[in-house]
């Protein structure tokens, strides 16, 4: 009896013995709702990592203790029971209050106590099946706050109209006899995880729910009430969540500002990897991974603790503790002309509503957010021949809101599909603000635009550091790169597979040749402070691809399959 009791009222968090440790689990006012935190660490100035669980409703803290040890000596790692989950369940809540907007809300929130109380600018965000999906939504919208993003089970299109559930059943219907289903008896979503856990697709190897629950009964941070809230949590979530914003991540959510990383399950069917992997192959951003581990399933973290941080490690060694965003500077005549625009008027935009009752617009919020980002990048690549163009500041303002207009156009959300703007209607547009003589030039400046986007790039870095560019110099190191693109272009790619070490190794080389042949050539351009940090940005990214290789190779010669190793692919600036 005594034994029962201390189990139903038990619940704390082991010390970690050691000089600048920090081991907390507290509660948090988080938007008028009480929700429960786990912090631990050996040392409390490492790395904040914070663990966004599945679900919905399902937490990972009281599997904590079973995975994270090891994990605790290179980040402090934390994590949350969101709203109606675990030891932040209340029977009495509403269904009213759980939605993928207040989730969002309340991770902020939570983001934000961390940045405060272990003083750090930003954090490593790491996501699980539905998790991921909260997590790649929170990331490319607060990029200013996150170092890193790392998706584990990554969700792509959990939607009802999306493809998993046909993938799942086809998986199933080839199992029929292996599961013992009689032919009259359907798979549907009424026997779909039973039947997912009996294959192995959940937890490679086991059969059943059985080792995650049994790991729970065994967390201390869980007494016997929040041990009895994980099955009511779940199921509460599951019924009332209300998805407001995109779900379909292939769709739109697939430019990020900062690395990005993907681990998953070689025999995961929950969220299958195959979808994971064409977003992965979808996925921009400064540097990103693919992590496939071979003997586990939907929990990578939980079935093979000592890969999964060890796979941390070394995206942390990779990366460094906070990896550079790609835009952290903006120069001033940029950020003047991204002012100017941002005070003109949105761009009208239509929501698509052949979906039915459950199409909505996505939140004003989005938008905005969608416009400045979508601003940003026509600014980036267009400013530079703005000038070439010798455009007044009215025709600046008024042709970048109609190039984001085009941008946003091709912008594929589940609820939001504006018109497309053709070509022809582009250039029609362009001329009706700059005229016909303008608009050819134009065309001919496009021709280059991934130098004039290099070119705006240095601009940031030699503005943050006190030496702006001149006119003079943007156009004669905007020469240099045409003519080094040129010769980069000239070269011809070996006929390797892309998934191959020898194609990382080969792309690698090109980029390390590229930057030779631009520091070779700009000194008779860019002063020596700036060759100096030029040379400095390309060294470090150069050390930082020979790691990855090496890591590469070194993981390749571990392994007996080619498509085991880690696929790591270098940062671009």
């Amino acid at each position: 009896m005594l034994l029962v009791f201390a189990y139903s009222v038990k619940s704390f968090t082991p010390p970690i013995f050691s000089t600048n440790s920090i081991a907390d689990l507290r509660a948090l006012d988080v938007n008028g709702d009480e929700q429960y935190l786990l912090l631990r660490g050996a040392d409390r100035d490492q790395p904040v990592l914070l663990f966004v669980h599945g679900g919905p409703g399902m937490p990972a803290m009281y599997l904590a203790h079973d995975f994270q040890r090891q994990l605790e000596k290179h980040f402090v790692v934390v994590h949350w029971d969101q709203r109606s989950s675990g030891k932040s369940f209340k029977a009495d809540a509403s269904g009213d209050q759980l939605s993928t907007s207040q989730l969002l809300s309340d991770m902020d929130v939570v983001v934000d106590f961390l940045r405060d109380e272990l003083s750090t600018d930003r954090l490593w965000l790491v996501g699980h099946s539905h998790g991921a999906y909260l997590a790649v939504l929170y990331a490319r919208r607060h990029d200013d706050k996150v170092c890193a993003y790392v998706g584990v089970g990554q969700v792509t299109n959990d939607s009802a109209t999306g493809p998993v559930f046909s993938l799942q059943r086809e998986f199933l219907e080839a199992r029929r006899e292996e599961l013992g289903l009689e032919p009259g008896v359907a798979i549907d979503r009424s026997n779909l995880e039973d039947l997912l856990f009996r294959t192995g697709s959940e937890l490679y190897g086991e059969t059943s729910f059985a080792p995650l629950l049994l790991s729970g009964l065994m967390a201390t941070e869980y007494n016997l009430f929040d041990s009895l809230n994980v099955a009511k949590g779940s199921s509460f979530s599951s019924r009332h969540m209300r998805y407001d914003m995109p779900r379909d991540l292939l769709a739109n959510e697939w430019q990020f500002n900062i690395p990005v990383a993907l681990i998953m399950g070689r025999h995961d069917m929950v969220t299958p990897t195959q979808l994971a992997r064409e977003y992965f192959e979808k996925i921009e951003a400064p540097a990103k991974a693919w992590l496939e581990f071979k003997e586990t399933a939907h929990f990578p973290h939980f079935e093979q603790p000592q890969q999964f941080t060890a796979a941390l490690t070394m995206l942390r060694e990779s990366w460094g503790d906070c990896p550079h965003r790609l835009r952290d500077a903006v120069p001033a005549d940029v950020a003047d002309l991204a002012t100017a625009v941002d005070g003109n008027e949105s761009v009208d935009v239509q929501p698509d509503d052949s979906s039915g009752a459950d199409s909505q617009s996505p939140p004003e919020a989005d938008l905005q957010w969608l416009r400045k980002e979508t601003t940003q990048e026509v600014i980036t690549a267009y400013a530079l021949m703005f000038r070439h163009l010798g455009l007044s500041e009215a025709e600046q303002v008024d042709l970048t809101n109609f190039l984001v207009e085009v941008a946003i156009s091709s912008t594929r959300m589940r609820n939001f599909n504006p018109q497309p703007i053709t070509e022809d209607d582009r250039q029609a547009g362009i001329t009706a603000i700059i005229g016909d003589a303008k608009l050819l030039q134009l065309l001919e400046l496009e021709r280059n635009k991934m130098e004039y986007w290099e070119a705006g790039r240095a601009t940031r870095l030699f503005q943050a550091n006190d030496v702006p560019l001149t006119d003079a110099q943007q156009d004669q190191f905007l020469e240099i790169l045409v003519q080094v693109r040129g010769q980069e272009q000239a070269v011809a790619n070996p006929d390797v597979q892309r998934r191959s070490v020898e194609y990382v190794e080969n792309r690698m080389a090109e980029m390390d040749e590229y930057e030779r042949l631009v520091l070779e050539l700009s000194p008779s351009v860019l002063s020596d402070r700036q060759m100096e940090l030029l040379f400095e940005r390309y060294q470090a990214f150069s050390y930082r691809r020979a790691e990855i290789l090496d890591m590469q190779k070194k993981t390749r010669a571990n392994e007996t399959d080619d498509d085991d190793f880690p696929l790591v692919y270098p940062a671009r600036d």
